[in-house]
């Protein structure tokens, strides 16, 4: 199973003395599935049988660290006498796994690239010169990106940096980041203009995602 699969199918159980039947569900050692979604939807007994629909919808908090472990579901069915005495069937285990693995998603750009992972980009322009760059993310998972970028203590728009993202489909992401620098724009300390940093981050939706930054630091 997978997060965002569902899990169900029907329990069936018998008493041939037509007694109640209950159904119980438990899980092995640290694992809880009615706490994590898992159901038991009992139908009405006919006779010396009662049927039971079993429904776990898969998400996020199934994953087991590290992920891929083997868990075992455990149903039991009971009756209760005239006299009042619970009797117990045989226990059902059923083993399940939660199969989950994700590919951080890359994120690439027209922007210079850094001489490492860690370094910022250094960009120097005139006044009046306008610049763009375009960013790409893709996902291999699939999953939906989402692309963003903020300035480090002051607001894109103040500056004349705009940052305007495109509409993809799960597993794409585009956008495209231009600036026209102005006196306005500008901070100057002792005669120097000061570094304005931009940083872009590449945010996948998935279980345990892993952001991509890539930070830039423009000066005119």
């Amino acid at each position: 199973m997978r997060p965002g699969q569902t899990l169900a199918f029907d329990l069936i159980a018998t008493d041939p003395d037509g007694d109640p039947i209950q159904f119980t569900l438990g899980g092995s050692a640290g694992f809880a599935p009615d706490v994590l979604g898992a159901t038991i939807a009992p139908q009405a007994q006919a006779g010396q049988v009662r049927r039971a629909r079993f429904t776990w919808p898969v998400d996020c908090r199934a994953i087991t660290s590290p992920a891929g472990q083997t868990q075992q579901l455990v149903f039991t069915a009971s009756s209760t006498t005239p006299c009042g005495t619970r009797q117990l069937a045989p226990t059902l285990q059923i083993p399940v796994i939660v199969d989950y693995g994700n590919v951080p998603p890359v994120l690439t750009t027209t922007l210079p690239q850094p001489t490492t992972p860690t370094d910022t980009v250094v960009i120097r322009l005139p006044l009046g010169q306008p610049y763009s760059a375009t960013l790409t993310g893709t996902d291999a998972n699939g999953d939906v990106l989402t692309m963003s970028a903020a300035g480090r203590g002051f607001s894109l728009a103040a500056t004349g940096m705009h940052f305007t993202t495109e509409a993809r489909p799960a597993g794409q992401a585009g956008a495209t980041f231009t600036w026209l620098p102005t006196c306005d724009g500008v901070a100057v300390v002792n005669g120097k203009p000061m570094p304005l940093t931009v940083t872009f981050q590449l945010q996948e939706a998935t279980c345990r995602p892993s952001p991509r930054p890539a930070a830039s630091a423009s000066r005119c």
